[in-house]
């Protein structure tokens, strides 16, 4: 038996916030813009362009917790899962606090406060997204979080840039500048490639974990194969220099739903499934993401919607099959 699960959401519900939003957006990185293109020599504009960075970085987090909340209100009841529709009720007030508390904690304590600053944010919108009436209850913690991503960037990355710095100091003398720093370039990406689709896996676990009633969603995998596949698909998209990444996304997409469960006590109820073509995710992808570049982002309400649209309205919730 399935379950469907409806999207519909349009462009035109939401382009006027948006536009609002890429609007500041870009005023406010114009002066940053400016200071970076002078000298970045003299003490004095290093100094002013790290203060104008936080206050404009600052800013940004201000306008982007309105924006959620106003986004938020205008796509969640536009989903139907199973029948069920979906409500929000967050304040704006209380999200933008939320943000500038937990930014201010987390800088103060030197970036060991951003698990539990991201854990609050995340119960909060869970907790504010109803289904059927119902508030459902976000699971994860703080704690889990901050374990997971010192063991999966910071220790990693640690290592691996301190081998880095080992190898370049054992380099012989002598070497072109320029090979030396293009080498180091592209081992510091790879480093950070590495890392960074372990601690996505990682963080995607830990953030499927809410409950519902009597329902729990989870995220059952195994850790070295998922990472494995994800990699996969991202090294073929870089050697097909991006043609290959609609593909990617979508069977990455399908992987995670497939493996997106709702159980009820011990016994699985339901499964998520992604019943979308490849062929025709890769042009519309491909398509509608063209199109948010020309316009220089201007077009992505209507292009994401499309594209969201498109693959929510091809999820659906599976029942398990019979013993």
């Amino acid at each position: 038996m399935k379950r469907e699960i409806r999207f519909a959401l349009e462009g035109r519900d939401w382009w006027k916030p948006f536009t609002v939003y890429w609007i500041v957006f870009i005023i406010l990185y114009v002066p940053q813009f400016l200071i970076r293109s002078g000298s970045q020599t003299a003490p004095d504009r290093v100094v002013l362009n790290l203060i104008v960075s936080f206050v404009i970085a600052f800013l940004m987090m201000i306008v982007g917790s309105i924006y959620a909340i106003v986004f938020f209100r205008i796509m969640l009841p536009k989903i139907i899962v199973a029948d069920k529709q979906l409500a929000f009720g967050g304040a704006i007030g209380r999200y933008v606090w939320l943000n500038v508390s937990g930014l201010l904690l987390s800088i103060i304590t030197i970036g060991v406060y951003f698990p539990w600053y991201f854990r609050r944010i995340t119960a909060y919108l869970v907790s504010q997204s109803t289904i059927d009436g119902v508030a459902p209850q976000f699971l994860g913690k703080g704690g889990k979080l901050f374990v997971n991503l010192l063991l999966c960037f910071v220790v990693p990355f640690v290592v691996l840039m301190g081998l880095l710095v080992l190898a370049l100091t054992l380099t012989p003398a002598g070497g072109a500048p320029g090979s030396t720093q293009l080498l180091t370039s592209l081992v510091t990406l790879v480093v950070i490639f590495l890392i960074m689709v372990p601690m996505v896996y990682t963080i995607y676990k830990w953030y499927v974990n809410i409950q519902w009633r009597g329902y729990l969603l989870l995220w059952r995998t195994k850790f070295w194969r998922s990472v494995g596949f994800i990699l996969g698909q991202t090294v073929l998209t870089i050697i097909t220099l991006s043609v290959y990444w609609p593909v990617a996304f979508i069977r990455i997409y399908r992987y995670f739903c497939a493996r997106t469960l709702v159980t009820e006590g011990e016994r699985e109820a339901w499964r998520l499934a992604f019943e979308g073509p490849v062929g025709k995710g890769f042009g519309l992808l491909w398509g509608q993401t063209l199109l948010m570049t020309i316009t220089i982002g201007f077009y992505s309400p209507w292009g994401v919607t499309k594209i969201a649209r498109w693959m929510l309205n091809r999820t659906v919730l599976e029942s398990p099959p019979a013993a």
